[in-house]
């Protein structure tokens, strides 16, 4: 399963790369001759906004005196519209212009046995921001109208709005009969939480045949969400390194409560720095190598002592 985490971020590289790529995963670095058996069903395509140029432009008082402004290039634009006729001579700003390219987000496959749906980590500095967007808003069950709980508003936003085609019409096109395991690493992770419960109350045939890996996966939903989802999902598996932060996004307490779904499988491989311990290679290698555990660990403490001495 880490295999095709490793694959989804590789079709992004490669479609950012070539315009023509139409999101083959035979002609990927990582490509093992394993995959053989699956067909790809269909790769999931999001809009991702790419930065060419920046341009100097004449800035009206009213954004010198609100500078957040020229941190939003579309508010900024909307205020030179109505305020021309007040621009004030000698002063400027940078402008990025940009324009939206289309990037793959993941892919679905199939074999005689089973189906995988697989969803790429962050590779962008927008989806970052994301997942440190720790507002929440209700997950509301479409078949009965009822909140489940409330959940990371910025993932639901990503998952509503930028995936093409969505997972629940996707699902549609593969045998209801057969197992389907849902995955993906960081930001992939908290999309497959997401896009497995929608499966799930969208397509109850298949609920019983679904299966979450999820690696590297930030918190997406509060308490009451967590319940919602362990009902509906029991056969979640939460694969984590112990020394990656990523995991302990968003605080569990902050303007909001977030806490982890599904079992947690954990390892311990301390790379130094933030991005060596949380890159799929490193999961890759615990994963092979099964050193993953849901047991409870005992690390030594430094430094403690008695307090009331």
């Amino acid at each position: 399963m880490i295999l095709l985490s490793r694959l989804a971020t590789q079709q992004y590289i490669t479609g950012r790369n070539d315009p023509s790529y139409d999101g083959s995963l035979q002609q990927l670095f990582d490509y093992d001759s394993s995959l053989d058996k699956y067909r790809l069903v269909t790769s999931f395509r999001g809009q991702e906004r790419q930065v060419n140029d920046s341009i100097e432009i004449q800035v009206p008082q009213e954004v010198i005196d609100d500078p957040t402004l020229l941190n939003d290039p579309t508010a900024l634009e909307d205020n030179l519209a109505q305020t021309e006729d007040v621009i004030r001579s000698g002063v400027t700003a940078a402008v990025k212009v940009g324009r939206k390219i289309d990037v793959f987000f993941g892919f679905l496959l199939e074999s005689e046995e089973e189906s995988i749906l697989v969803f790429r980590g962050t590779q962008r500095t927008a989806e970052w921001v994301g997942n440190i967007y720790a507002v929440q808003e209700d997950y509301i069950n479409p078949q009965t109208g009822e909140s489940l709980g409330r959940i990371h508003t910025g993932f639901r936003r990503i998952a509503d709005g930028i995936i093409n085609p969505l997972a629940v019409d996707a699902v549609k096109q593969i045998n209801p009969n057969k197992p389907c395991y849902i995955s993906g690493h960081s930001l992939g992770s908290a999309l497959a939480t997401l896009l497995a419960l929608d499966i799930a109350l969208a397509v109850p045939e298949l609920q019983p045949q679904l299966q979450v890996y999820v690696y590297a996966s930030p918190r997406v939903g509060n308490p009451d969400f967590v319940n919602s989802y362990a009902q509906i999902l029991p056969n979640t598996f939460r694969i984590t390194n112990l020394a990656d932060p990523i995991p302990t996004m968003p605080p569990t307490k902050l303007r909001a409560e977030f806490v982890h779904v599904g079992e947690e499988w954990s390892f311990l491989s301390q790379g130094g720095d933030i991005l060596p311990n949380h890159i799929v290679d490193t999961y890759r290698r615990a994963v092979n190598a099964e050193v993953e555990t849901n047991q409870s660990r005992n690390f030594p403490s430094s430094g403690v002592g008695d307090v009331t001495a």
